[in-house]
């Protein structure tokens, strides 16, 4: 918005109406002509200044004369003024407002600084500097007294303060107003000290053309005035009738006058808000030029009035006593009577002037009141409306961050799916494996054990035989004693022992071949032994190289982790479900949920290298007590704020602080 282009719904049909009023502009202005206000209001109009309208200009707005006085028919009337400029205050906006910084001297921000000692705000204005200038030049051609100079002023202090300091405007305004008194009491001042001095100078003008008093006629003149009260110039019988109803009309005249500039000036400059003028307001600037050739023929009265009376004074001094005392007689009967019907006239004036300026305060009161209650409406209406377009705005990006994440999360659970399905892959092969495994181990339980009993069993068969053979050998001593006692029995049982000496090598040779069977078995078994023996190694080779890959993913995670920052997450939802998947838990499937302490546990006993040595052993847990200890879980993962999670870091730390007890314990 331009600050010299009136938008404001509320001001600009009065501002046409104000600006085209043939009340206020009379005479030859028209309403296709440029007023400057229109270029104080308005800069985007067509600027003719051979058509700006300017205070004295005699062609253009030229004051309407003063009304004739009643039964004036002579045509002696004193010479009116209206072809002459009204005396408005000269005034420049500048100096009287105090528009450059004092201490700058430049165009600065118009606030006072309270605790600074009232020193002004340093910011420059310097954007608004031509808009600043026009508005001043155009205010400077306008009366201060006018209800367009006030509305111009709140125009200006709108681009005369900063943005820190938008809020005193109201001060300001009251700032330039007490200015603009203290400017108009002055031009008073002056004006009225300038009159007197105009009347002193036409008092002596007279006394001089008169040629001055003897001291005879000074004395008698100071008698007379000790014996008879002030003449009145507008007594009857000192003056003509002409000159009496003149003297008597301007009197009224000038007296309805000054009341209504008390009323004016009582009243102030007003403000942007209160510029719906009345009946009376709306004429101001022909009053004023109405006043000021009324105190110009006023004062031509006076003089005309001081040389009559001098000149009457002189006649009366040749009257008669008798004529002098009835004349005074009548004439302070017929004062006394004008004095009471003029203090009436005057006290029903003031009285009727005092209900119209109470019932113009109410109905301005009122309407300013209607006024700011529809503006505060339509400020709170543009706020509120400001606000929800601003909450949705927000709305809408939320929807948006929501989409993206959810579109994120879609992601992350096809990754998590297709990592299981992988996952339940590897585990039905690895079930496949061990089922194989089991019914192998199964076969070689059972040929364990026919191999066991046949062996049992050929054991008690050779020491059957080997018991039975010693108990023969022990028949066949006693046998060969009893023949060494008879040879006949000798001979007899020689053919008997050779029988059974056939019979034991018989049965010896039996023995041997058991004997060579059994070996055969202990070669079997041994056999047995070797394979089984190599299906253990083959075995533990698959699971030390699974155990190796374990722990291999387990430390790549760890690098990964220490590696990036896996703080920064959107919101906390996301945040926890990346926190869970990031982790490397310590369980053969790194999973969220399989984390437990008997899991962690058979993790680290058999996926760690070397679990047996204990140095080695304990110098893992050791590093994985530092990996999981509290103090350094915010440096890689932030504040946890997930109980679960937090639950799975404790459990790991605990663990890794057992086995690196039992480590140190084997180690000593």
């Amino acid at each position: 918005m331009s600050l010299f282009a009136c938008e404001d719904p509320y001001i600009k049909p009065r501002l046409s109406s104000s600006f085209y009023s043939s009340s206020e502009l009379p005479g030859q202005f028209k309403p296709g002509d440029l007023h400057p206000s229109d270029f104080v209001f308005n800069k985007k109009v067509n600027y003719h200044p051979e058509k700006v309208f300017l205070f004295g200009s005699e062609t253009i707005c030229s004051p309407p004369p003063p009304p004739p006085p009643a039964g004036d028919t002579s045509g002696n009337n004193p010479p009116s003024s209206s072809h002459i400029a009204p005396e408005w205050p000269h005034w420049d906006p500048e100096v009287t407002l105090r528009i450059k910084n004092p201490d700058r001297n430049y165009l600065t921000c118009m606030a006072h600084l309270a605790g600074d000692k009232g020193r002004r705000c340093d910011r420059m204005v310097f954007s608004a500097a031509t808009e600043i200038k026009y508005c001043l030049w155009a205010i400077g051609k306008l009366s201060p007294l006018l209800a367009k100079t006030s509305v111009c002023l709140y125009e200006l202090s709108e681009v005369m303060l900063c943005l820190t300091h938008a809020d005193f405007q109201s001060m300001l305004l009251d700032k330039w107003r007490k200015d603009i008194d203290r400017l108009i009491e002055g031009h008073e001042s002056k004006e009225k000290q300038r009159s007197m001095q105009e009347e002193d100078s036409a008092k002596e003008q007279v006394l001089t053309e008169d040629g001055g008093l003897t001291g005879e006629e000074e004395n008698g003149e100071a008698a007379a005035e000790e014996k008879k009260p002030a003449e009145d110039p507008a007594s009857p019988q000192n003056q003509d009738p002409t000159k009496e109803d003149t003297v008597s009309h301007v009197t009224r005249q000038l007296m309805e006058m000054q009341y209504l500039l008390e009323g004016l000036k009582m009243r102030g400059p007003r403000g942007k808000e209160q510029w719906d003028l009345s009946p009376e307001q709306s004429t101001m600037d022909q009053l004023w030029r109405t006043v000021m050739d009324t105190k110009d023929v006023t004062a031509t009265l006076k003089l005309a009035l001081e040389k009559e009376r001098t000149e009457k004074g002189q006649r009366e001094k040749e009257s008669e006593s008798q004529e002098e005392e009835a004349r005074k007689q009548r004439e302070e009967e017929m004062l006394e009577r004008e004095k009471e019907g003029i203090e009436r006239e005057r006290l029903e004036q003031e009285r009727k002037q005092k209900q119209k300026e109470e019932r113009h305060a109410e109905e301005t009161k009122q309407r300013d009141t209607t006024i700011r209650l529809i503006c505060r409406e339509i400020e709170t209406t543009g706020e509120a409306m400001d606000k929800l377009a601003k909450r949705n705005e927000e709305l809408l990006k939320k929807i948006q961050d929501i989409s993206k994440e959810n579109e994120e999360l879609h992601e992350f659970h096809d990754t998590l799916v297709r990592g299981k399905k992988e996952l339940l892959k590897k585990n039905q092969d690895l079930s496949t494996d061990c089922v194989q495994l089991h019914e192998f181990h199964d076969t070689l339980l059972r040929e364990k054990e026919e191999l066991h009993k046949e062996h049992e069993r050929m054991t008690s068969e050779y020491i059957r035989l080997l018991g039975k053979a010693t108990e023969e050998a022990a028949r066949t001593r006693q046998e060969m004693e009893g023949l060494a006692k008879s040879n006949e029995q000798l001979d007899r049982k020689n053919e008997q022992l050779a029988d059974k000496n056939d019979q034991l090598l018989w049965e010896k040779k039996q023995l041997e071949l058991l004997v060579l069977k059994g070996d055969g078995l202990e070669k079997e078994k041994e056999v047995w032994k070797k394979e089984k023996a190599k299906l253990i190694k083959e075995k533990a080779g698959v699971e030390k190289r699974w155990m190796s890959e374990f722990w291999s993913r387990y430390e790549k995670r760890w690098k990964d982790v220490k590696g990036n920052d896996s703080r920064a997450a959107s919101d906390e939802l996301r945040r926890t479900i990346e926190l869970r998947r990031t982790i490397p838990w310590p369980v053969f499937s790194g999973d969220f949920e399989d984390v437990n302490e008997k899991n962690v546990e058979d993790f680290f006993r058999k996926a760690t290298p070397d679990p047996e040595n204990a140095g080695r052993m304990y110098n893992f847990m050791a590093q994985e007590c530092k990996n999981w200890h509290p103090d350094k879980i915010p440096l890689w993962f932030d504040a946890i704020t997930d109980a679960n999670t937090a639950d799975k870091f404790s459990t790991v730390a605990r663990t890794a602080i057992k086995l690196r007890s039992e480590a140190q314990k084997k180690k000593t």
